[in-house]
């Protein structure tokens, strides 16, 4: 069995979240817009979403299985430049108004970004696909 060779080392910080808009996805292959900082990133969760089923027989469990189907991420920002909520929600923001478009859907994207070590290394981390959902807006009032 090979030793462990990594450093030890925990995450500490969040930084430099951006995207990507999908512009294609084939068999073929897939390509990606231009790269758009996403603002000042204050937490990001991912939770993975799982299914799972156990097949009886014989009034017992003969086999099980459990699957990734997708991950829901949370990302908390200090602000989004409302530039980004129109180019990702395919929405039009001319002369300081967003323009919404009823039944419009929000574009696939990447979502990218760095995850600080306490050795002063850095991960990266790029989700390859996904569809925004609504935004929630929390504002405190002091």
């Amino acid at each position: 069995m090979a030793a462990n060779t990594s450093k030890r080392s925990y995450k500490i910080n969040v930084k430099k979240p951006v995207y990507c808009k999908l512009t294609s996805d084939s068999l073929s292959g897939v390509s990606y817009g231009s790269v758009v900082s996403l603002g000042e990133a204050m937490q990001i969760q991912v939770t993975a979403v799982s299914s799972s089923g156990q097949l009886y027989g014989d009034g017992s469990i003969v086999d099980s299985s459990s699957k990734l189907v997708g991950l829901t991420v949370v990302f908390d920002a200090t602000k989004l430049p409302i530039e980004v909520v129109a180019d990702i929600y395919n929405q039009t923001y001319t002369n300081g108004v967003l323009q919404e478009k009823a039944g419009e859907q929000a574009n696939y994207i990447a979502l990218g970004y760095e995850v600080e070590q306490t050795t002063g290394d850095s991960e990266y981390v790029w989700l390859l696909k996904g569809r925004v959902m609504a935004i929630s807006h929390t504002q405190q009032i002091r």
